[in-house]
C-alpha cells in the first residue's frame, strides 16, 4: 500500500510540475508577444492618458500619405485618407516607374510598399526612378 500511495504522491507532483512549467512557458510567450507588437507599459499609460482626456478627440495619425506599390507588371500609388475618424486607402495613380533602373532591394521594398510623407517625397521619388 506504501507503494501506491508513493506512485500517486510522484504522479500528483508531476502534474503539479508540468502545470507550473506549462504557466512560465505560457508567460514567457505572452511575454515575448507583447515585445513582438510593441505593448509596453508607457505606451498603455499614454493610451490611457489620451483616452481619459475628454478635451482630445481620438483621430487616427497617417504616418504616410502616399504609398507606391508593386503590383505584378505596374505600379500603383495609393492614397491614405481619414474619413468618419477611420484610415483607407485610395487609388491615386499609377507610375512609370522603369525595374531596370531599380536594384533588387528596392523592388523587395516595392513589393510591400514605399510609404512618402507628402506628394514632394513621392515625386522626388518619382523623378528618381520614372522610365
Amino acid at each position: 500500500m506504501d507503494k501506491n500511495n508513493d506512485k500517486r504522491a510522484i504522479m500528483i507532483w508531476t502534474v503539479v510540475v508540468m502545470a507550473v512549467i506549462t504557466a512560465l512557458v505560457i508567460c514567457y510567450f505572452a511575454v515575448l508577444y507583447g515585445k513582438y507588437v510593441g505593448i509596453n507599459r508607457d505606451d498603455k499609460d499614454i493610451y490611457d492618458e489620451r483616452q481619459n482626456n475628454e478635451n482630445v478627440d481620438a483621430v487616427p495619425e497617417l504616418t504616410y500619405k502616399y504609398m507606391l506599390v508593386r503590383q505584378e507588371d505596374y505600379f500603383v500609388i495609393y492614397k491614405y485618407v481619414i474619413k468618419d475618424g477611420e484610415i483607407y486607402r485610395d487609388f491615386y495613380d499609377y507610375a512609370m516607374i522603369n525595374p531596370e533602373m531599380c536594384d533588387d532591394n528596392l523592388l523587395g521594398d516595392l513589393e510591400i510598399g514605399i510609404g512618402f510623407k507628402d506628394e514632394e517625397q513621392l515625386y522626388d521619388f518619382l523623378q528618381a526612378y520614372s522610365s
